[in-house]
């Protein structure tokens, strides 16, 4: 049977706050019957703790065997450290960010704005699995975040336009299929999906959104292009449009739009 957390708190040197901290955070384990072996629990306090932050009388023991070492090394080594220049409150955010968007809970390990040393660790490991994810995406071509639904891609211009430079923003729409030179020729053109052409009273038109009412614009198509129909008559361009319109969808019905789409 081990220790309570009282009396391995006394046999540590540390409060019973710490050790209860300690036990939350898995840098020590119970024992199955819920007591701690101050022998494991040691080594594993030491293990999961940064040396130059030990306290208690554990930190005090551990210089006193150094002492007792003999050797100039040890002597040495068992010197009192020179103060710690304090962590730039940059870093201190930095970590708790990474920890943040894996679920952790963010900890001041200790209060006072600091991290401790296991928490900056584990917020390290992090950073380099998601760097390696991200190589990795990359040589197998995966550059699509799907939680985001935003992907990274690489746009040349053929005819590159005047007054374009580096680091621009702009706003690119992919075509489904290319556009022949002829078609390009012609300039733009009004079109709307094919679904949105409906005939009613013998001639086609397209249901349009106005407010929360339906409106019936008279179109006059002249062709197709993929799955488009091209309109020499129409709705103005930016208009909301009714994608395949059922019959009992009327002029003047009341509608709540819940996608937008465009003419």
């Amino acid at each position: 049977m081990g220790l309570s957390r009282r009396a391995y708190a006394a046999h540590r040197g540390v409060s019973e706050a710490a050790v209860r901290k300690a036990i939350a955070t898995g840098r020590i384990t119970l024992e199955p019957d819920g007591t701690i072996d101050p022998v494991k629990a040691d080594a594993q306090w030491d293990a999961h703790t940064d040396p130059a932050k030990q306290r208690g009388k554990h930190a005090r023991q551990l210089g006193l065997e150094a002492d007792a070492g003999g050797t100039a090394e040890a002597a040495e080594e068992a010197k009192p450290q020179p103060a710690m220049k304090p962590v730039p409150q940059a870093a201190i955010d930095a970590v708790n960010d990474t920890l943040r968007d894996t679920g952790e809970v963010p900890g001041d390990g200790g209060g006072g704005g600091q991290v401790s040393f296991l928490r900056a660790r584990m917020a390290n490991e992090i950073l380099k699995a998601q760097t390696a994810r991200v190589r990795l995406q990359k040589m197998k071509g995966e550059l699509v975040d799907r939680a985001k639904a935003t992907g990274v891609v690489k746009v040349r211009f053929v005819d590159p336009p005047k007054g374009v430079l580096p680091d621009m923003a702009a706003r690119i729409s992919f075509l489904r299929q290319q556009v022949s030179p002829e078609a390009l020729s012609e300039g733009p053109t009004l079109r709307v999906p094919a679904s949105a052409v409906v005939e009613r009273d013998g001639a086609p038109v397209v249901l349009t959104v106005e407010g929360d009412r339906i409106r019936e614009v008279p179109v006059k198509p002249t062709g197709r292009a993929g799955e488009e129909v091209v309109l020499e008559e129409g709705p103005k361009p930016g208009t909301q449009v009714v994608l395949a319109p059922g019959e009992g969808l009327k002029a003047g019905k009341r509608v709540r739009v819940q996608q937008e789409g465009g003419a």
